[in-house]
């Protein structure tokens, strides 16, 4: 475990309650015993929650700001990172700390992109001893995603993709899904509207992103969290190469020429999606349904603790 070194010590983050709130199929892993003892030893004031069922983890959050604690770490997927979100800032207490994540799901998109290592210690070392960084939350109606909102037919794929498929093949997963589903993604139709922009048209996705990846590629590379901005991009139906290919290209290699050419690309601080059917809706991988949906950023409104 000496990655946990590797962050500089900091004797006054001791005086800290820190709660971390694991999903419950990362609760056995060796390595993140270790790393929550081995911080234990080193004085910190750290408590674990595990979660049983969906909704745990933003319930726990909001338990962990109402008990006063200073740091929240966020043990798991994109998934878990997205509850305690929600469960932070629909808390009824106030809440001036920052949110720490140690990255145990399959793609991790948000940790990724934030450059939080992968290992549990050394993850762990950051949430506690990083410098914290007050970033954007991006907000869809009334709820919050920090990484990337996916609206269309289809964006359930990895929602639904079976965990011994994520077992197997990692990140791969999503794209055996989506192959396997191909033929069943439907074209939207839909109507964007933003500053200084006003696209309307087929589609297949659209990507509204706070950061820079989805699925373990970067879709935005150039997104930042504290900018104020979201990054948008739209893939009309009549530009889309094959779609299987496209899925392959997507998953395996980054942005393919092909797809980049097919993208229609916006910043804006708002965006306004309606469309005349109910369409999918995923924030931060977790779907909801509807026919019109307004984004918009909490500019610099939660503290999250980021590599030094």
């Amino acid at each position: 475990m000496g990655a946990t070194n590797d962050v500089p010590d900091d004797p006054s983050y001791r005086a800290m309650t820190i709660r971390l709130i694991l999903n419950g199929k990362a609760a056995g892993e060796p390595s993140l015993r270790e790393a929550v003892e081995a911080e234990r030893t080193r004085g910190s004031d750290l408590e674990v929650r595990v979660t049983w069922e969906q909704g745990d983890a933003a319930r726990y959050a909001s338990e962990a700001v109402a008990d006063g604690a200073r740091i929240i770490v966020a043990g798991g997927g994109d998934g878990t990172l997205n509850e305690v979100v929600q469960g932070v800032l629909r808390s009824e207490a106030a809440f001036d700390g920052s949110i720490g994540v140690i990255p145990r799901g399959t793609a991790n998109d948000f940790a990724s992109a934030m450059g939080i290592p992968e290992d549990p210690g050394a993850a762990l070392a950051v949430a506690i001893r990083g410098r914290s960084m007050p970033i954007d939350v991006g907000q869809a109606g009334s709820r919050f995603f920090v990484n990337m909102a996916l609206a269309g037919r289809g964006t359930d794929i990895g929602a639904d993709t079976p965990e011994v498929l994520k077992k197997a093949f990692g990140r791969l997963s999503y794209l055996v899904a989506g192959i396997t589903h191909a033929g069943e993604i439907q074209a939207t139709e839909a109507s964007l509207r933003a500053p200084e922009f006003d696209w309307k048209g087929t589609c297949l996705l659209i990507a509204v992103a706070n950061s820079r990846q989805v699925g373990g590629v970067q879709l935005f590379p150039d997104a930042e969290v504290d900018d104020g901005l979201l990054d948008i991009a739209i893939l009309p139906a009549e530009r889309t190469p094959n779609r299987i290919s496209l899925l392959a290209d997507y998953v395996t290699g980054g942005v393919a020429t092909s797809l980049e050419s097919a993208l229609v690309r916006h910043r804006a601080p708002t965006l306004t999606l309606t469309s005349s059917a109910s369409f999918d809706v995923s924030l931060d991988g977790e779907p909801v349904r509807v026919s019109e949906i307004e984004f918009k950023l909490r500019e610099r409104c939660l503290g999250f603790q980021l590599p030094p």
